[in-house]
Order: structure tokens, then C-alpha cells, then sequence
């Protein structure tokens, strides 16, 4: 009896392979262990900057996808606390989605920031940034001593 065995190109065995491979890393950090990870640490931080003036210090917080509703903003014990919750999509579509990645989640940042005349703190949420004036009780001079490094 007489046996052909198919000739198969080498390269295909590498394409296959290579997607593979691919399709594990995709998995692995996108639909996995990893998911959850990056969920965590990247999705729910924000980007928030301080800065001191002579008579206020002013924060801004990127919070996109968040709404003002959804934004709870605390002065208490010399501490600013900003917590914030994005809802996800309530959809019932039966669409046929490769990748959903919305959800809900929810973040609490606080920062230490002695005095400030709790009185009168403003603050106003415009193009998924909040912004935040907190009033010094005294003027301060903002002075920026360079250390050196040994």
C-alpha cells in the first residue's frame, strides 16, 4: 500500500503558531488574570493635580465618563477627600459584541491639605474635569527650597 503524506508549507506552521501565541497574550491580559489587574489599577485611577498659590490651592481631576451626580466631594480633618462612581452601560441589545470592556466602577482619592477656610471651598465639574478652590484661612508665600543630593 501506498501512503502520501500532504506536504505543508513551513511557513504555515509558523502563521499558526504565531497566532496562537497571539490569541494566548490576547486572552491572558485582556479576558483573564490580567483583566481584573488592569482593571484596577489603570480604569479607576484618575489623573489629579494640586496647586499651591499664595492665597488658594487649586485641584483639577480628570473624571471622564463620570457624571456631577456621581461625584461625592468631602473637606473633613484637613483632608480633601473626591470619590466618584461610573456606571456602565445599561444595554439589553443582543448585539454581537467581540469585546465589551464598559463597567461600572468607583474610586476614592484623598489628599492631606491643611489650611483652608472650609467656608468657602468652590467647586464645578466642566468637561469631565473637577475643578476645586480651596481657600487659604492665611496667605502663605509659596517658596521651592532645591535640597542636593549627596
Amino acid at each position: 500500500m501506498f501512503g502520501v503524506i500532504p506536504f505543508r508549507r513551513r511557513s504555515y506552521d509558523i502563521d499558526a503558531f504565531e497566532n496562537e501565541f497571539e490569541n494566548f497574550i490576547d486572552m491572558f491580559f485582556n479576558d483573564g488574570f490580567m483583566a481584573s489587574y488592569n482593571n484596577m489599577n489603570m480604569n479607576s485611577y484618575s489623573p489629579i493635580d494640586i496647586k499651591e498659590n499664595e492665597d488658594n490651592y487649586a485641584v483639577r481631576a480628570s473624571l471622564p465618563g463620570v457624571n456631577k451626580e456621581d461625584i461625592s466631594l468631602e473637606y473633613k480633618n484637613n483632608n480633601l477627600i473626591i470619590s466618584a462612581q461610573r456606571n456602565a452601560e445599561k444595554n439589553n441589545d443582543n448585539s454581537n459584541y467581540m469585546m465589551r470592556q464598559r463597567c461600572s466602577q468607583q474610586f476614592t482619592r484623598s489628599f492631606h491639605i491643611d489650611n483652608v477656610d472650609e467656608a468657602n471651598i468652590r467647586a464645578r465639574f466642566v468637561n469631565n474635569e473637577l475643578q476645586v478652590i480651596l481657600p487659604k484661612k492665611y496667605k502663605t508665600q509659596v517658596n521651592s527650597n532645591r535640597i542636593k543630593i549627596e
